[in-house]
């Protein structure tokens, strides 16, 4: 698990800035935010006015120019998951960020002195989700040099980390290697890797986790963006996605053109089709008719036939009965006559079976070659709108992004039309259709 802590010290405009990003009344907090959430605020949201209720009554050394400590405790993402630390594990997601911010308070307060923290806040707008903000100016009792006088209440930023420097100098000095120095390291950098240190220390006495030993670096220089280059590296990546988009959008557009020609072709092809099979399908009805009156008059010849051997019977009977035997003498004989004139009607049904058959695969092919093509077009057309409408798309890209859109205007209908003529065929002939539908709208 990965964690950190880093602190800035903020003069009283600086303290400013950070209010209004917090309220999103600046444009890094706009561009930061990316859903609708309100964050998790202990103490409240108007830093300026809660550092100077925090301070009242205190003294503050006349050279401070920075007296706000503006911490950021990053926790482990793995704190807001089920198998996280077991104090996170077992609360729900609400519980969670509630206790993230509570640790966060607390580390602060108990390595500077119990009365630092003024303001705490978790943004729960932002990708970073376990990111809590944290102001302090520490507070201490300070005693006085004459015992006749009481102790009095000061403010100092650099106290409590020269302490911590001094308690974790072991560390510090088997990173600032270079150190030759042999009193105590306190300088910034110290401060900070203090801090580092002692952020671990806590979170595992805390959560019974240790955290991922840091890698150290080999120069003291900032290796962390800035949020506005960060930012401009995010709107480059965007853009060259959305050119990618828009190249896709244009490759599909294309075969959709394609493929709106073949269904047009397809469906013509069909319907001679269908108007061959309806011609075929008459004549078969037709022939199936003459079939059967031609049956029912063999029929009908079969029983005057059966009628005539009746009547013979008694002179088969009295000449030749060795060789007639009937199994009952007095009921009447049936007859099956055989029907070759039928077979031509057997075998015209049969092709006619087929080509309806084949007629149902090709159509069911097209069908779902139109509902891809359809699908590909509505699936382009958010990466158009979003070009459109967002403020950062460069001219170039938003022109591009209009033909675009014109090219799916001018061919989603036809493919719709064209999908929407082939369901209908389908339905005519009885191709069973799947319960999905694409959608029959294009909204930009």
């Amino acid at each position: 698990m990965k964690g950190a802590v880093r602190c800035e010290s903020l003069d009283m405009a600086g303290l400013t800035r950070a209010e209004k990003h917090g309220k999103r009344l600046d444009w890094i907090g706009r561009q930061r935010k990316i859903r609708d959430a309100d964050p998790l605020v202990v103490g409240g949201m108007d830093l300026v006015d809660l550092y100077a209720a925090h301070v009242d009554g205190a003294r503050q050394n006349k050279g401070a120019k920075k007296p706000v400590l503006h911490y950021i405790v990053r926790f482990p993402p793995e704190v807001l998951l089920d198998d996280g630390p077991t104090p996170f594990a077992r609360l729900d997601r609400a519980g969670r960020e509630r206790l993230m911010v509570e640790q966060a308070v607390r580390f602060i307060n108990e390595s500077h002195g119990g009365q630092a923290v003024f303001a705490a806040r978790l943004d729960r707008d932002e990708a970073g989700e376990s990111i809590v903000d944290v102001f302090a100016c520490p507070r201490y009792m300070k005693p006085s040099r004459s015992e006749r006088r009481e102790p009095a209440l000061w403010t100092s930023a650099t106290k409590f980390g020269e302490e911590l420097a001094r308690k974790h100098q072991d560390h510090i000095r088997a990173r600032m290697k270079d150190a030759t120095t042999t009193k105590a390291i306190t300088s910034p950098r110290a401060v900070g890797m203090a801090l580092q240190e002692e952020f671990g220390e806590f979170f595992a006495r805390e959560n019974g986790v240790n955290l991922d030993a840091r890698k150290f670096k080999e120069s003291p220089a900032q290796d962390r963006l800035a949020i506005e280059e960060w930012r401009l590296r995010q709107m480059e990546a965007d853009a060259a996605e959305a050119r990618q988009a828009l190249d896709e959008a244009r490759a599909a557009c294309a075969e959709a053109e394609g493929e709106a020609r073949k269904a047009q072709e397809a469906r013509a092809d069909a319907e001679d089709k269908a108007r061959k099979a309806q011609a075929a399908q008459a004549e078969a009805e037709a022939r199936e008719k003459a079939a059967q009156e031609h049956a029912a008059e063999i029929a009908q010849a079969g029983r005057v036939l059966v009628d005539e051997m009746r009547e013979e019977r008694i002179h088969y009977a009295k000449g030749r009965e060795d060789q007639i035997r009937f199994k009952n003498k007095e009921a009447s004989v049936a007859i099956l006559p055989g029907l070759p004139e039928l077979e031509p009607l057997v075998f015209a049904a049969a092709a006619i079976q087929k080509e309806r058959d084949e007629k149902r695969a090709f159509i069911a092919r097209q069908i779902e070659n139109l509902t891809m093509a359809f699908k590909a077009i509505r699936s382009a057309i958010p990466v158009v709108r979003r070009m459109l409408q967002s403020p950062a798309t460069p001219p170039k890209e938003r022109a591009e992004a209009k033909v675009a859109r014109r090219e799916i205007v001018r061919v989603g209908p036809i493919a719709r039309n064209a999908l929407n003529r082939a369901r209908e065929d389908a339905q005519k002939i009885g191709v069973s259709l799947p319960a999905e539908d694409p959608g029959s709208t294009l909204s930009l």
